[in-house]
């Protein structure tokens, strides 16, 4: 079994290893009574945020604070000298919280690795055609056309709206903006499922 290193701000109280198992400690604590009680160590069995993020609770001055074991197993094994922020999850597993499947990393980087590890995650890939039809390019995403052509991304939906300029590949048969909404709709080419995206229209 590996080491158990002293959680920070909770030596004494609580430890951790490099798999992201917990263990309250052995100790004694003082009762309201003036009785000494004996605690035994024991592991703690972590809890679900519901998003899949595992958390525990821990114990200081009859005060619990709640805390997310990947944090916890970041704060105490990986080196931060850039101070980021964030702690990704490398497989994209929020329940492996062993040390070498996390990283420390930034807001957009996390988020960016997020979109990769979703179940049936697919980027919408579009092409640029010309007035007579030909293809001029291929991209890979919505936000590689903005990027590589310097647009804004209602400029884009423009676009989408005339219907001149870009083509829809892969399995999905048309993007159409929605005025009332402010907001992107997808439709698939196989089931006519409803796909809203996530737009920053203003």
């Amino acid at each position: 079994m590996d080491d158990f290193i002293n959680i920070k701000g909770f030596e004494g109280l609580y430890a951790i290893n490099t798999k992201g198992e917990i263990k309250s400690l052995s100790r004694s604590v003082i009762c309201s009574n003036g009785d000494v009680k004996p605690i035994k160590e024991k592991f703690i069995s972590p809890g679900d945020n519901g998003s899949g993020y595992k958390f525990v609770y821990l114990w200081k001055n009859n005060k619990p604070t709640r805390k997310y074991v990947h944090r916890l197993v970041a704060e105490t094994f990986i080196p931060n000298p850039n101070n980021l922020l964030e702690v990704n999850h490398i497989d994209g597993n929020k329940k492996n919280n062993s040390l070498g499947n996390l990283e420390w990393c930034t807001r957009l980087y996390n988020e960016r690795h997020k979109k990769k590890h979703i179940s049936g995650y697919k980027p919408i890939q579009i092409k640029k055609i010309n007035k007579n039809g030909d293809c001029i390019e291929i991209y890979d995403s919505i936000s590689d056309f903005c990027r590589k052509n310097h647009k804004a991304s209602n400029t884009f939906y423009k676009y989408v709206n005339t219907g001149h300029f870009i083509k829809i590949l892969g399995d999905y048969a048309k993007i159409e903006y929605v005025k009332k909404y402010n907001a992107l709709k997808v439709y698939n080419r196989y089931n006519d499922k409803l796909n809203r995206l996530k737009c920053n229209i203003k």
